[in-house]
């Protein structure tokens, strides 16, 4: 049977994505209000009357679902929501299910239900009680998105390999599924298996980014019961002076340059910071600013051994085009999902890699002056005072936030052990670049 759905940006209908013929495509409806608003659904695909098919559209879809084979078999069984069970390959038929709430202002609606998503929506307030249920049992695999099925009203889509699940914060507090044209203001991850410490090292890593200047999403690490997750406010939400909640348009690297998820590591033939800084950020409303931010995110995850920082981990938000015939605007979205592997076993500055290689280097010790220097360069990005005294600014700017970020963290309750396990192995690691690259003291 032939699914047609209606795609949404900022609650105005843009396109139509149909399987008509076998495989998705996707259609402009050069003459809707969402359009004539110049609303794009991707940079990868801007508006234009042809329509849009192939890999440029799977891709797209693809991007918008959480990555999980098991996740995704789920959400093909799943007939609560009173659609039949279809395949876990069809990218369209799952968005059907889960598609009017995901990532950035996208909203993927059945036909009849436009109205209801545009005008319609409400809040199903949630007890601690019952986000420590939802929280167990996507952590466990017992669902996808934690939802609670008496009150399954919630439909969003969280693309991503971590499992996760999404809730609106309200004004007391609490919290709620968010349904309709309702939107989630939060993120809650638990802890992958096997990998203690984990909410706590993301927010010390989000933490420290901010101290150091760059933007990055507010987070915290909030206890249900015997639930532990890091939750995250989305940034591609914003709530005005009334209390109402709308969307930003975000995507994330692989959706803007049409790649498949599956590619969204660098040796896997996803992008580096050469094709995000040349395809991307050439369109940013401040190249210069982004695509310094970029190189400073990857020196970040350098010092950190961040070894998942792929192109799927860094976002655009996408600005409404001025004309059809204007060139599309983006600008660097705030960081997310940053993390740090050296706390762990097997965690080996001789051995352990980057997701996005520096000139080519991809194992944290490999990597020396010389290629941060070229690796700026073929990204666009010049430093007024070189790039070995920005580098060394850099470096030396998170090891001097260490101490201030441990104490936040441990002003907020988090596990002392682990916090100081962290900090030391981050400053340290700052040190040994300063002394061995800069021969720098630790003054």
């Amino acid at each position: 049977m032939m699914v047609d759905l209606a795609v949404l940006v900022s609650g105005k209908v843009c396109a139509r994505a149909t399987d008509k013929g076998g495989s998705p495509r996707i259609f402009y409806d050069m003459d809707s209000e969402g359009v004539r608003e110049g609303h794009s659904l991707s940079l990868s695909m801007p508006p234009q009357k042809e329509a849009y098919g192939g890999g440029v559209v799977l891709n797209w879809l693809r991007n918008l679902l959480p990555e999980d084979p098991q996740d995704l078999k789920a959400i093909a069984r799943d007939v609560s929501g009173g659609l039949p069970a279809c395949s876990s390959k069809n990218p369209l038929r799952l968005l059907e299910k889960i598609g009017e709430d995901c990532a950035g202002a996208v909203q993927v609606v059945q036909e009849d239900r436009i109205a209801k998503v545009r005008e319609e929506g409400g809040i199903k307030r949630v007890s601690e009680a019952e986000v420590e249920n939802m929280i167990h049992d996507i952590r466990s695999g017992r669902s996808v998105a934690g939802r609670i099925p008496e009150h399954n009203n919630g439909r969003f889509s969280l693309a991503g390999a971590q499992k996760k699940t999404a809730l609106r914060r309200l004004p007391d507090g609490s919290w709620g599924i968010p349904y309709g044209k309702e939107p989630t203001t939060h993120i809650m991850k638990p802890p992958m298996p096997d990998m203690k410490g984990q909410v706590e090292g993301e927010h010390f890593c989000l933490t420290l980014c901010r101290r150091i200047g760059l933007t990055a999403a507010k987070s915290e690490v909030l206890q249900f019961g015997s639930e532990k997750v890091i939750c995250v406010e989305r940034f591609d939400r914003s709530r005005d002076e009334k209390g109402d909640v709308h969307r930003f348009h975000v995507e994330d690297m692989c959706q803007a340059l049409g790649i498949d998820p599956a590619r969204k590591y660098q040796n896997d033939g996803g992008p580096g910071t050469t094709e995000i800084s040349g395809h991307v950020l050439s369109r940013s409303m401040d190249p210069d600013v982004d695509r310094e931010a970029l190189m400073r995110a990857m020196v970040v995850n350098w010092v950190l051994m961040g070894t998942d920082a792929h192109a799927k981990n860094y976002s655009i938000y996408i600005h409404p085009l001025e004309t059809l015939q204007s060139e599309q605007k983006v600008s660097l979205a705030p960081l997310y999902d940053v993390n740090t592997f050296a706390p762990y076993e097997g965690a080996s500055w001789s051995t352990n890699s980057m997701s996005m290689s520096v000139d080519g280097k991809y194992v944290f010790s490999k990597i020396h002056k010389r290629h941060w220097q070229i690796a700026c360069q073929k990204a666009g990005f010049h430093p007024p005072d070189g790039h070995d005294k920005w580098l060394e600014q850099t470096v030396r700017s998170i090891r001097d936030v260490v101490p201030t970020v441990l104490a936040i963290t441990l002003n907020e309750g988090l596990d002392p052990e682990w916090m100081v396990k962290i900090s030391k192995l981050t400053r340290n690691r700052a040190e040994m670049i300063l002394k061995d690259m800069f021969c720098s003291s630790s003054t």
